[in-house]
């Protein structure tokens, strides 16, 4: 891969797994409209005197925001865990409600609200209802995803000069009075360049997914809907966090030595209260529940490791825990730990000689890649 396509690919990944909080659907509906926004609207880019910042109407992203929404809100479908089993509505949900419900049973509904938003046609029974809604979605983007997408990466990634202009009942709601009346956003360049060069292909329309469910759509002649076959296509099997074959081994082990070592850190773990089975490589990451992933750490490493990957250099100072731990699922159980390691990490042609080092050394590069290459964030015990 190009390296300036790899860094791009990077920086936006980074943002997607990034460990901001994720009690809502906000972060995504920002990347989604910032990409889309680049991609397409280099025509409202504004002139600024800082290189490091690219400009645009702030309305732009509010037009964005309303037509992602939109059709979710009617639906009733939860973007916050608040509002789950729909029994609380938060304030931005509310401001969808009267909109919503004047076109619904209308012909053309969420189209017709589109097309009503595009020519600035909207009736006086809708006018102010329309215009809180832009001011909501206002505050909503700079007080919440703009803020704080970043700052798991020590990044400012957006800035903002909002403006809430006043009611006017003559004003033509439309996009361009969107664009005229609430300030501007603006993206730090390297991020816009990453946008521009990749984002279409992270936001889903140019996706082999997405690409696959158009065509078997068209096949079909419209006779299932494109939602459906996109879901279908995508459907995975479930793949629960199953440890119990660890479990098992851990406990027996334990039984037989008395006490287990940390494989962060080689302490040894002297009560079971303190015990906990890490996955290497987090289950969030790569849903892998085979016994070489999962080995014993304490319980406040486990905690503080969480969803990160084990920096490499961690991995190197650790080699001789994890191998060691390897080497005694396999006395235990040959069959099924080296069905599962010639799986996952070495194929099957590989030298059972030389399995141990060939194992770590595929653990290793697989942790390197998802680092330097995806943006996952690493850890190191301190």
């Amino acid at each position: 891969m190009n390296t300036g396509i790899s860094e791009n690919f990077k920086k936006i990944n980074s943002l997607l797994i990034g460990r901001e909080r994720k009690d809502a659907t906000y972060k995504f509906a920002l990347l989604r409209g910032a990409i889309e926004i680049c991609e397409k609207s280099d025509q409202h880019r504004i002139a600024g005197n800082d290189p490091a910042w690219v400009t645009f109407p702030l309305g732009l992203m509010i037009e964005q925001w309303m037509l992602y929404y939109y059709p979710i809100f009617e639906e009733k479908i939860p973007q916050q865990k608040s509002e789950k089993n729909n029994v609380r509505k938060t304030k931005f949900r509310q401001s969808f409600d009267p909109v919503i419900a004047h076109y619904r049973g209308r012909e053309g509904g969420y189209s017709k609200f589109a097309v009503d938003l595009s020519k600035g046609k909207f009736s006086a029974d809708i006018h102010k209802a329309v215009f809180d809604l832009a001011r909501e979605i206002c505050n909503k983007t700079t007080d919440m995803p703009m803020v704080h997408l970043g700052t798991s990466l020590n990044e400012k990634i957006f800035v903002h000069e909002k403006r809430l202009p006043r009611y006017d009942k003559n004003a033509q709601i439309s996009r361009d009075y969107l664009i005229r009346n609430f300030g501007t956003f603006s993206i730090r360049s390297d991020y816009h360049r990453a946008f521009v060069e990749v984002g279409p292909f992270v936001t889903g329309d140019k996706s082999i997914l997405f690409g696959w469910a158009q065509l078997t759509h068209d096949a079909m002649c419209n006779k299932k809907s494109f939602g459906d076959l996109l879901k279908i296509i995508a459907t995975e099997p479930v793949r629960e966090r199953d440890i119990q074959d660890s479990k098992t081994f851990f406990l027996q082990l334990q039984m037989k030595e008395g006490t287990l070592k940390s494989v962060w850190s080689g302490k040894t773990i002297t009560h079971v209260d303190e015990k906990a089975l890490d996955h290497m490589i987090p289950f969030s990451v790569w849903k892998n529940n085979e016994l070489w992933n999962i080995l014993p750490a304490l319980k406040t490493e486990n905690q503080a490791k969480s969803d990160f990957i084990p920096h490499p250099d961690l991995l190197v100072r650790q080699k001789e825990h994890i191998i060691g731990y390897w080497n005694k699922m396999n006395e235990s159980d040959p069959d099924l730990f080296m069905e599962q390691i010639h799986y996952s990490l070495i194929g099957k042609d590989a030298d059972a000689a030389d399995w141990q080092e060939q194992a770590f050394s595929s653990l290793h590069k697989k942790c390197r890649y998802l680092v330097d290459v995806l943006g996952y964030q690493s850890w190191s015990p301190r």
